[in-house]
């Protein structure tokens, strides 16, 4: 049996940016993440999980936008404050 990928992003504020950072860590290969778009991510798992501050990064994924622009999202204060 072929095992079931689940992408859990939880909630609360900074953990938001940690999981886009190490989505990045993990898929962009070592580049700032904009060559890696949600589809790319989302099409890995089987089942996406998000509360709170991850439903934001799930959205962005949903959206399809590259990891890059996800990222600036929650490094940007003017975005954050939107």
């Amino acid at each position: 049996m072929a095992p079931y990928r689940i992408l859990s992003l939880d909630g609360g504020g900074s953990w938001a940016l940690i999981q886009v950072r190490t989505l990045i860590d993990l898929y962009a290969h070592g580049t700032d993440g904009s060559g890696v778009t949600g589809h790319d991510i989302l099409r890995r798992f089987d089942f996406v999980a998000a509360n709170s501050g991850g439903t934001l990064t799930l959205a962005g994924l949903i959206r399809n936008w590259p990891l890059s622009r996800l990222l600036a999202l929650f490094l940007e204060q003017e975005q954050r404050q939107k």
